[in-house]
């Protein structure tokens, strides 16, 4: 299993993905703007911004859609981003602006939430563990509001209420994972309020074990030390995962980018390596 920081490192983050990625920070930003009093519909808004943003950027020979996958007669739960290989597979059906995409074109799925909290967090682990069921590996949590490394950490484990009502995290790590679990797990996790993302990594602290590190990279520019976006990083692994699932060869030099600065902001490990 190759470790996440290998991945970023390996693709991503020239000026191409800075003004892409900045063109859909803005895109974004509009989009609350305008529907800052009807927040039920930003979530929407910012899922139909992203895959319309990836469906104009991405190589022509992929599409970008909203619905389900199928594999060996299984249906998967409604995806609100799939994006397929369409110069060799064609959509099973399409009933309006939802496809029914075969597993064996799809190269990453984004769920995109406005926010994150226990109980959504749990249904699109189990919605993950029925898509890493079916062999699909890159699959992304797109979260529209900030949210910091721990309280997602805390997600990951169950809770159990204590004898004065109040919630408890169970996070003995042998209790709920195993090595087989890294299929089932989401690949990464973009807060884009927030200047990092979360990769499923190979962590090191009193044992080595697999779970996810929280990464910022910066840059310099003269004097100053500029962050890369969360969005940067998560447009560069979208771009690789394209690359991987055609020919790995075909990735133009210009998509690669030394990084100055690695920052580890949080890590956690869920299961014994």
């Amino acid at each position: 299993m190759e470790t996440m920081n290998n991945r970023i490192v390996k693709y991503a983050l020239n000026d191409f993905f800075r003004l892409k990625a900045n063109e859909l920070i803005l895109l974004l930003e509009e989009g609350q703007v305008f529907l800052s009093k009807h927040k039920p519909s930003i979530g929407f808004c910012g899922e139909s911004i992203v895959r319309n943003f990836l469906r104009d950027n991405l190589p022509s020979k992929y599409n970008v859609a909203s619905g389900f996958i199928e594999h060996k007669g299984k249906i998967s739960h409604q995806c609100d981003i799939i994006i397929y290989d369409k110069s060799s597979y064609a959509p099973l059906a399409k009933y309006g602006d939802i496809e029914i995409i075969s597993k064996e074109s799809v190269a990453a799925i984004i769920e995109v939430k406005n926010s994150v909290k226990y109980d959504t967090f749990q249904k699109t682990l189990g919605d993950f563990e029925v898509l890493g069921q079916m062999g699909i590996q890159n699959k992304y949590v797109f979260i529209y509001s900030s949210i910091q490394p721990k309280t997602i950490e805390s997600y990951f484990y169950s809770r159990a209420g204590s004898n004065d009502g109040i919630e408890l995290i169970v996070s003995d790590v042998n209790s709920k994972y195993d090595n087989g679990d890294f299929q089932y797990l989401p690949t990464a996790i973009v807060s884009i309020r927030s200047n990092y993302i979360l990769c499923q990594d190979l962590v090191v602290n009193d044992r080595d074990m697999f779970g996810y590190t929280a990464y910022r990279y910066t840059y310099p520019i003269g004097n100053e030390v500029h962050t890369v976006s969360s969005i940067q990083l998560f447009l560069g692994m979208i771009m690789e995962d394209c690359a991987v699932s055609n020919d790995e060869s075909t990735v133009e030099e210009t998509y690669k980018l030394n990084f100055d600065s690695l920052q580890i902001i949080h890590s956690f490990g869920l299961w014994d390596s």
